[in-house]
């Protein structure tokens, strides 16, 4: 009998190595792309508030310790994909902001996830595809 937890793990192991080499290793508008820029930038992208964010508000979301988030964020600043701007609420604190080519290249990332994504669920009915987006999301830590 198979583990179904060997076989999830092996599965997201392929599809994580899939999602982020493609993408990030060469884009044919983009470059080079480091995958920590990207994760940046989807952080940005995805954010649900007017607010912009600062780096501990990215370190939060990528849920990594805000010294790494800060390192990828000065990655990101060097590709020219996002820019830091002085907190108007607090002078003290430095927000970031996507550029337009920080918001070009999210867009561009999200569309190639998603050709991804539908090559691999080919055959799937609306319905399969509900559910695995509802226990996908089971996996995401809050």
């Amino acid at each position: 009998m198979n583990d179904p937890y060997r076989e999830i793990d092996q599965a997201f192991l392929v599809m994580q190595r899939a999602l982020t080499s493609s993408f990030s290793s060469h884009d044919s508008m983009f470059g080079r792309v480091e995958m920590s820029t990207l994760w940046v930038l989807d952080a940005l992208w995805r954010n649900p508030t007017d607010e912009r964010m600062t780096i501990g508000d990215i370190a939060a979301t990528l849920h990594i310790a805000p010294s790494t988030a800060s390192r990828f964020v000065a990655r990101a600043q060097i590709a020219g994909t996002i820019v830091k701007i002085r907190s108007t609420r607090d002078g003290r604190h430095v927000c970031i902001a996507l550029t337009d080519r920080g918001e070009a290249m999210a867009r561009a990332a999200e569309r190639w996830r998603f050709t991804f994504l539908r090559g691999h669920t080919t055959g799937w009915t609306d319905e399969e595809l509900d559910t695995f987006g509802l226990y996908s999301q089971d996996l995401v830590p809050r």
